[in-house]
């Protein structure tokens, strides 16, 4: 670190790329020096040359010299340079090349602190819904899904030395701003989209993570620890340590009743991790989707195992028909692997999309549209969905199919989207 960095009290440096930022900010603070002694002596020897003791008559002609234009000249270069020779280039390194990271974290902010969602053994995120989040479920972890069970929160930031870290930072509410300073690394945290971050650390130790947005007292107080291990075997032990979501209270039913009826879902399931939004508590980091389909119900009788996606861009169910027997016992995955709305499943009466679709656009004013998961009141609705699902959810939806044969639509209630995103469940005797 520079000798004016060291004077202005900067923390020392944790990460490799914070060598480069402080190169950076020492430079511009020696010319900030250079231009505030510059100017200085400039206001004193203007003060005293031009006192009206010296000059009791006005000159009216002003300043001849050209000194002054080649002074802005030159500071409008030294500007260019910093800017396209130090700022851009390290901007460019951190934000547009992305490295395959070794550990991932998914940051989320809330008024007024931080929790830290890791991924546990598997290495697979579970995912959140915000109609799931409480006071015990701080980030609205959906027990049913097992990816989720060997996850943990941690009120402070842990990451090994010398290894790749991303984290995807969100918020439940307002604006925040993850900074942390000794990594030279700082985000905003924005409620309903992800923002990702990459670093290095390299210096082990404990320093204070503090939310850099600078709207209100309050965030100022906004403060958590980021604690670097030595060595990735240290990193390992403190995840061990943790509580896992499977042993916590809001969880601890949901995962003895799956675990006790079905699998865990097998590799061949997961879909390259990525950040993930939902509405106002988006879903971070997830590499796979949840709920393994059943084979049968606790009676014995024979599930029919089905699977309805989404096109990403399109607004459009990836299957305009599917056929099932009268009377039959299905369980549907409904999943959304790449579009960044919202949708949900909905089984209406022949004949009745346009009259259910009118009553869903209907939706868009009500208050309690968003609770009800946008689906209207109305006896043509068969089935109805668990959950809205966001990019990477799915929901698992389990009907009997109506006993009389024929065509009966199955549409997309979120307000707009019936005209596009239908399709026909084929009813066959």
């Amino acid at each position: 670190m520079g000798f004016l960095n060291k004077l202005m009290g900067i923390p020392p440096v944790g990460s490799k790329h914070g060598e480069m930022v402080d190169h950076m900010l020492e430079l511009v603070h020696w010319i900030m020096l250079a231009l505030f002694v510059g100017w200085s002596l400039f206001l004193v020897i203007t003060y005293i040359k031009y006192h009206r003791r010296r000059n009791p008559r006005a000159n009216y002609a002003g300043v001849t010299s050209s000194t002054s234009s080649h002074l802005e000249i030159g500071l409008i270069i030294t500007e260019v340079i910093l800017l396209l020779g130090f700022a851009f280039p390290l901007w460019a390194k951190q934000v547009d090349r992305f490295p395959d990271p070794d550990v991932r974290v998914n940051a989320w902010a809330q008024q007024f602190s931080w929790n830290f969602h890791y991924a546990g053994p598997d290495g697979k995120f579970g995912m959140s819904n915000r109609f799931l989040i409480s006071d015990q479920n701080v980030i609205g972890l959906d027990s049913e899904d097992p990816n989720s069970w060997d996850d943990f929160i941690s009120s402070s930031l842990v990451l090994p030395k010398n290894k790749k870290i991303e984290i995807a930072i969100t918020s439940k509410d307002v604006i925040h701003n993850l900074a942390l300073v000794g990594m030279r690394t700082a985000m905003d945290a924005d409620p309903g989209k992800v923002n990702r971050v990459w670093f290095e650390p390299n210096l082990a130790g404990e320093s204070e993570i503090i939310c850099g947005q600078l709207c209100g007292p309050a965030h100022g107080g906004m403060k958590a620890m980021l604690n670097v291990k030595g060595t990735m075997a240290e990193f390992q032990q403190w995840e061990k340590e943790q509580t896992p979501v499977r042993e916590m209270s809001f969880a601890k039913d949901v995962v003895k009743r799956l675990s006790s009826a079905t699998t865990s879902p097998s590799s061949d399931t997961a879909v390259p991790a990525s950040p993930l939004a939902a509405v106002t508590a988006p879903v971070l980091v997830t590499t796979s989707l949840p709920s393994p389909i059943p084979a049968a119900t606790p009676g014995g009788v024979t599930v029919e195992k089905l699977e309805l996606g989404v096109i990403p861009n399109a607004m459009q169910f990836d299957k305009k028909e599917i056929s099932v027997k009268a009377g039959s016992r299905v369980a549907l995955l409904f999943s959304n692997k790449g579009c960044v709305l919202q949708h949900n499943f909905l089984l209406i009466r022949p004949g009745s999309k346009d009259l259910v679709g009118d009553l869903a656009d209907k939706q868009i004013g009500l208050p309690d549209a968003l609770a009800k998961l946008y689906v209207p009141d109305s006896p043509d609705v068969l089935v109805k969905p668990a959950k809205l699902i966001g990019i990477g959810q799915s929901d698992l939806i389990e009907f009997t199919v109506p006993s009389e044969p024929g065509d009966y639509p199955y549409i997309c209630t979120f307000p707009g989207h019936w005209r596009l995103m239908n399709g026909l469940l084929k009813v066959t005797p």
